[in-house]
């Protein structure tokens, strides 16, 4: 009986996120700040994400890469953006996007590091 009552926690899960989904707006990101010393800043789009749940545990995910000093995800324009050290990879930021979980589910995120 337990896989059952798993299997439709997870449905209703995606069913309130999917509620919460808003169709994406075509936006240009701008960079505004300066970035402190030392660092690289990296805009990374990210697609999949279907509420602000999934925004934070994007960024929850690319906060715990060693290099990474702050992480700022929007739901709204499907885009992060990442401060960090100049040694952390672009293939480090996707793979940590693609591992994300939520209530031990794989999310179905899809990212890259705009150039």
């Amino acid at each position: 009986m337990r896989p059952l009552f798993t299997c439709v926690l997870i449905v209703a899960s995606l069913a309130a996120c999917e509620r919460q989904r808003e169709a994406p707006t075509p936006t240009q990101v701008v960079e505004t700040a300066s970035t402190p010393a030392n660092t690289t800043t990296l805009e990374v789009h990210i697609d999949g994400m279907v509420c602000g749940g999934c925004a934070e545990a994007a960024q929850k995910a690319l906060e715990g890469i060693d290099g990474v000093r702050s992480a700022d995800v929007s739901f709204e324009k499907g885009m992060a953006k990442v401060v960090c050290d100049p040694g952390v990879s672009a293939d480090q930021i996707v793979t940590a996007l693609h591992n994300v979980e939520m209530n031990g589910e794989k999310m179905p995120f899809e990212a890259s590091v705009v150039e």
